[in-house]
């Protein structure tokens, strides 16, 4: 495999070796040539890296770190940023045992490290309960969703309003929940810092800063008390922008020959 590709054979090569799917942000494919090698002797390793997201990702880190029975060099990783459609390959260089017992498989495993965000917009309408049965009785109020999701190629946010509009009471709570599940072909071990992670109009939206660690898939409910202003009619606009550190694993197999 070469290093240098024009950009329409690359893209071809990933769509079609690597089977991109549309969950998959950030793509690697790992080919050793050649596949079997002889004891004491050396293969080339390509490792190709491709964002198939729409945004870039940062901070890329992306490590051989286990190569069975072989000794390893790699080329340095080119760029710690990958933007949208971008890739690149880094090559190393596998070196089998010079004795082994007899004719057997091994493993390069390779992992990737990088960091992303995720944000959407939640529309909140407050109103007093004169104005809202004022408008709804002159069939002038506008239904209002209490629901919003939003995603990358990795990660898929929910918001649900106990309540929208919320007919402001003063001896009644209301609460937004936030829903995160992991949709791509990665890991995620926690999310942190909830709490600064949603913004809105000053005192209107408390969510306790913690430290959020998945069930499988699924991360668990995040609950936001709101408090909301007493004026007659006011819409409200929360930003939902959540930080989160992916890892994208791999490997392949390598025959040694006695």
């Amino acid at each position: 495999m070469k290093l240098l590709w024009l950009l329409p054979l690359a893209l071809v090569f990933f769509a079609g070796c690597a089977n991109v799917s549309m969950n998959e942000g950030l793509v690697i494919n790992m080919q050793a040539d050649p596949d079997s090698v002889f004891a004491g002797k050396d293969t080339r390793l390509f490792i190709d890296v491709l964002n198939n997201d729409v945004k870039s990702y940062t901070d890329l880190n992306v490590r051989l770190f286990d190569t069975g029975l072989m000794t390893s060099t790699c080329q340095p990783q080119p760029t710690t940023t990958l933007r949208p459609g971008g890739f690149f390959t880094i090559a190393c260089t596998l070196t089998a045992p010079a004795f082994i017992d007899m004719s057997t498989a091994t493993e390069a495993h390779v992992d990737a490290k990088y960091k992303s965000s995720i944000s959407g917009a939640v529309v909140l309408r407050s109103v007093s309960p004169d104005e809202y049965d004022r408008l709804k009785n002159s069939g002038k109020y506008p239904n209002m969703p209490s629901y919003f999701s939003f995603g990358d190629k990795n990660m898929e946010v929910s918001v649900t309003l106990d309540e929208n509009p919320m007919v402001y009471k003063t001896d009644k709570r209301y609460f937004m929940h936030i829903n995160i599940r992991n949709i791509g072909n990665g890991l995620i071990s926690e999310i942190s810092v909830i709490g600064n992670a949603v913004d809105g109009p000053a005192g209107l939206v408390d969510c306790k800063n913690t430290i959020l660690r998945p069930i499988g898939k699924e991360f668990p409910t995040i609950t936001c008390e709101l408090y909301p202003q007493t004026s007659r009619l006011t819409d409200y606009n929360i930003v939902v922008d959540i930080p989160y550190t992916y890892e994208v694993a791999q490997s392949t197999s390598i025959r040694i020959i006695k």
